[in-house]
């Protein structure tokens, strides 16, 4: 599922890069830990087991695109803890929006990428939620069409209309069954 919104970004770093020798795609994983295990290497277009459907055996974690050939650099990433590495503890909603906003800001200006695209976990498996949407609202008012929101609603924990929701603000929306 991770691919499709992938493409999206790629598509838009590829037509309207920066600047020379610059762009390609940033992701951003919100609530790592609470995901899917090949949510990383889906999201940075990897492998993310061992077998690929009508190819066979593949090696987890390889490149799928030949980045060099279509002009941009390989897709980086950084992922976001909704738990404090130390101790465990849910961090503050403010303080994971504002880790958010300075990684992607810091992506799209001093590390000159292109076009990041920022996972929002909706309901994860310990029923939180991060970033927050005000805080992508935010960076979409800033950075424009360079970011590419993807809800990770693929817990199904939702209010009926969200979808709906998330589709009319042009996020991306990732379910599965």
């Amino acid at each position: 599922a991770e691919f499709i919104p992938l493409l999206l970004a790629l598509g838009r770093a590829i037509t309207n890069p920066p600047q020379e020798g610059a762009g390609g795609v940033f992701t951003v994983i919100a609530a790592a830990g609470e995901v899917g295990s090949g949510t990383v290497n889906a999201a940075m277009g990897r492998h993310f087991g061992t077998v690929a459907p009508n190819v066979g055996p593949v090696r987890e974690g390889d490149n799928l695109f030949d980045w060099e050939g279509v002009g941009v650099r390989p897709v980086a990433s950084t992922q976001i803890l909704l738990r404090d590495y130390k101790t465990g503890a849910l961090k503050a909603p403010g303080m994971a929006d504002a880790e958010v906003e300075n990684v992607v800001t810091e992506a799209l200006t001093s590390l000159g990428y292109g076009v990041c695209v920022v996972h929002i976990v909706i309901g994860t498996k310990t029923g939180h939620q991060l970033p927050s949407i005000s805080c992508v609202n935010r960076l979409v008012r800033q950075f424009g069409r360079r970011v590419v929101p993807v809800v990770d609603a693929c817990q199904g924990r939702l209010q009926e209309g969200s979808v709906q929701d998330f589709l009319d603000n042009e996020m991306c929306v990732l379910c599965t069954g």
